[in-house]
């Protein structure tokens, strides 16, 4: 399952290639035998680098709109399906990252990720929303409905849908080996295809395609 992963979503020929750097492929790539549960952090810090972008475009265009129009504050307690999935994906991942957090003082750091930052993209961000991440989405519910449907406008959606996937995958016991496979299917059937990874609006170059490629033969 991991090098499905790893060949749908990290490796030049994959059709759902997320565009992680050269540097971040070589290192999941020589951790893929034997694999270990950390293995994608790096693939997921890059695809949360990648929604970046929307999310500070939401944010700019909602203060625009916001300035222009009278403001009235309310207050409706709906929790919809989706959203209480998303609140329970979210307190697993703090606990889990807080069980690793102990885990990582037993044994030295591993090397800094080299990540590309984009300083000038965080200072078109008003400062009030500098602070906002993923996790701070979850407790307020009009914010994600509005970043779920620009994400949904701006055909970006699947990027968002592929990080969920790899965490709902990342939070399955190993033990639970038929329920990894029907999500490592899962992910393969929704993501390495031509209509994403494999497809002419892929986010993978062809290099990274072709390294998926050649895992998914493996």
């Amino acid at each position: 399952p991991l090098q499905l992963l790893y060949s749908t979503y990290v490796c030049s020929a994959a059709c759902s290639s997320i565009e992680v750097e050269e540097v971040s492929r070589g290192r999941v790539y020589t951790c893929l035998t034997p694999p270990f549960e950390e293995l994608f952090d790096w693939v997921e810090e890059h695809t949360l680098t990648l929604l970046l972008e929307p999310w500070t475009l939401l944010t700019t265009r909602d203060t625009d709109t916001f300035q222009k129009v009278a403001v009235r504050e309310e207050t409706r307690q709906v929790e919809s399906e989706q959203y209480r999935e998303l609140q329970t994906r979210y307190e697993e991942a703090v606990h889990r990252l807080e069980q690793h957090a102990v885990a990582q003082a037993c044994r030295p750091p591993p090397p800094p990720l080299e990540v590309p930052r984009s300083p000038a993209m965080w200072s078109a961000v008003p400062e009030r929303y500098r602070g906002y991440r993923l996790g701070s989405l979850l407790g307020h519910r009009m914010e994600l409905q509005h970043f779920t449907s620009f994400l949904q406008d701006n055909t970006a959606s699947i990027h968002l849908t592929c990080w969920l996937d790899i965490e709902h995958y990342r939070r399955i016991p190993h033990k639970d080996k038929a329920q990894r496979e029907d999500k490592s299917r899962l992910i393969k059937d929704k993501y390495l295809n031509r209509k994403y990874f494999f497809g002419p609006d892929s986010p993978a170059t062809r290099q990274q395609q072709d390294e998926v490629m050649s895992q998914s033969l493996l």
